[in-house]
């Protein structure tokens, strides 16, 4: 039997420098299955205010600057997306309404949703054709809603709750749920949970 040759990754927190990198793998590596481990959605909103027609505030390094033309505003917006954060453009003092109304959150997971649509839409023109798999699921970072979006794909597999047969001899199962942190973060529970959940996959592995 060949070979199988696995190039695995996790925790890219939005970034999308480094989705693009995960998917250049393949070739790269002559890797035969992509495997991303989880805590794939990044942590933060980056606002960006319109103060005049065409210009922005917002925050960079700690410190405030302003994106005059709109090459600016796309080049910032760039190089904050690779970073794992999310611009979003708004007229001024909305995040602060937006924070007292309670609607950062929905806001937030919108932006997650929509950069994973886009990275599952990358990965059918990079990957479809090559014969390559690619595995993605969430981790105990990421929220369930957004990681419905998965299901959708049509060359990514969710491998999560499920047993995935690597080749003739390997098998593999995934949790990315962890057991309790001090962020209280979205997927994690007891340690007798987690093993119960591990332990539920497990008795089907051959």
């Amino acid at each position: 039997m060949a070979a199988t040759r696995i190039y695995y990754a996790s925790d890219i927190h939005g970034s999308n420098r480094c989705f693009r990198k995960f998917l250049n793998t393949a070739k790269f590596y002559q890797a035969h299955v992509l495997v991303m481990g989880g805590d794939i959605l990044g942590k933060a909103i980056v606002f960006l205010e319109e103060v005049d027609p065409g210009s922005y505030i917002t925050e960079e390094h700690g410190r405030q600057v302003r994106l005059e033309t709109e090459q600016e505003v796309q080049d910032f917006e760039a190089r904050a997306s690779d970073k794992g954060l999310y611009p979003y453009r708004c007229r001024q003092g909305e995040p602060r309404e937006l924070q007292a109304s309670g609607e950062i959150r929905p806001l937030f997971e919108r932006l997650m949703q929509e950069r994973l649509l886009a990275w599952l839409t990358l990965a059918d023109e990079r990957l479809a054709g090559t014969g390559v798999r690619c595995f993605i699921m969430g981790g105990n970072d990421d929220p369930p809603s957004v990681l419905e979006a998965l299901s959708g794909a049509s060359v990514i597999r969710n491998p999560e709750h499920s047993i995935v047969q690597l080749n003739d001899d390997n098998e593999m199962i995934s949790c990315g749920w962890s057991n309790p942190t001090p962020w209280h973060t979205p997927r994690e529970c007891s340690e007798e949970e987690l093993g119960k959940r591990i332990d539920t996959v497990m008795t089907r592995v051959r």
